[in-house]
């Protein structure tokens, strides 16, 4: 199975979550602050924990994903393009194949997950690329709220 990059766009992204680019939106202000630009439902706790992720190089291959059941994530802010896959559980609890999307995240946006939609980290595109950016999920997610499915054959990514 192979799997297309999509440009993201509102439209195309809203059936899994929503996104905004860090580096658009300012007035032309010497301080231009813009509250509240993406909402994330956390769950029970009312706390957000800001983690910070590493990207390198990796075969472009989607081999295992995840989903939370009891919150969203929000991811971005890479310091380049990065790939990503979202998709949809079919009532079996298994990966609806058909819904995997993969879209191209311009450096500097974000995106947020709905809860139980599958993702997993992202992909930079060139070898001699590394990513930083950041994930926004409650503290302790990937120990009590993180299920990680393995596809059962790679889904190759398409350019």
């Amino acid at each position: 199975m192979k799997v297309k990059v999509k440009e993201l766009t509102a439209e195309g992204f809203a059936p899994y979550g929503s996104f905004i680019n860090l580096y658009e939106g300012y007035s032309d202000a010497d301080i231009s602050f813009i509250p509240d630009r993406i909402l994330h439902f956390i769950g029970a706790p009312a706390l957000d924990s800001l983690c910070s992720i590493r990207l390198k190089y990796r075969k472009l291959s989607l081999t295992e994903t995840e989903y939370h059941e009891n919150c969203e994530e929000l991811f971005g802010g890479y310091s380049v393009d990065t790939l990503f896959h979202v998709g949809l559980l079919s009532p079996d609890g298994k990966p609806d194949l058909d819904s995997i999307a993969v879209f191209c995240l311009p450096a500097g946006c974000f995106c947020r997950v709905k809860r139980k939609v599958l993702h997993h980290a992202p992909f930079v595109m060139h070898p001699d690329e590394i990513a930083v950016g950041v994930v926004m999920l409650p503290p302790a997610t990937y120990t009590i709220d993180c299920k990680v499915l393995r596809f059962e054959e790679p889904i190759q990514i398409e350019l």
